[in-house]
């Protein structure tokens, strides 16, 4: 009987499981790498927080060139003139203003939706009038714009606001705003009838 006892015994020791010694390292090496995910994730979420700003205010300013680009290219289309209309020139000599017009419907006039557009910048965020009506928010994050114009020879007209017929290409320098500042530069062609 006693070998029956003590093989017992034995057994049920070395079933016993783990020491209170073992659970406790399992313990603190789990809360280290529980830890150290912990500050990883939370990187994560920094760096995202401070890149998230910076990609819309690229994604606005990629959205408000295509725009204006192809209201440009259209310019002037079942218009007399050219379609094209600069702001006037601003303290730094530059131009920060545009209104495009182009006629959509022949029929119906320049009533319609982007048939006479006016595009300018105010408080980082980029502004749209259609026609008569006041000027609406557009995009944010948009820091600056500015518009320079050229005849059909690619020379650069120096008042353009005087010579808006000639005008043949605009170069558009979008700059976004934040701390870390980007400027897109794109240009088109004006439709001529």
């Amino acid at each position: 009987m006693r070998t029956t006892t003590s093989t017992t015994r034995m057994r049920h020791h070395a079933e016993a499981g783990f020491s209170l010694i073992e659970l406790l390292i399992v313990m603190s090496i789990m809360v280290i790498v529980l830890g150290i995910l912990g500050s990883v994730v939370q990187g994560v979420e920094t760096i995202y927080a401070k890149q998230r700003p910076r990609t819309e205010s690229i994604n606005n300013a990629n959205a408000a060139l295509d725009m204006m680009m192809r209201l440009i290219r259209l310019a002037g289309n079942n218009l007399n003139g050219t379609g094209i209309s600069p702001g006037s020139a601003g303290a730094d000599g530059l131009y920060h203003t545009i209104r495009i017009q182009t006629d959509w419907n022949s029929a119906a006039g320049l009533g319609g939706i982007y048939e006479d557009t006016t595009f300018s910048v105010s408080n980082n965020v980029l502004q749209i009038q259609d026609g008569a009506n006041p000027p609406a928010s557009y995009l944010n994050g948009i820091g600056s714009i500015t518009f320079t114009y050229y005849d059909n020879t690619n020379t650069l007209i120096a008042d353009p606001v005087e010579n808006n017929d000639k005008i043949s290409l605009v170069k558009i320098d979008l700059t976004t705003a934040g701390a870390n500042p980007m400027t897109f530069t794109s240009m088109a062609h004006v439709r001529k009838n």
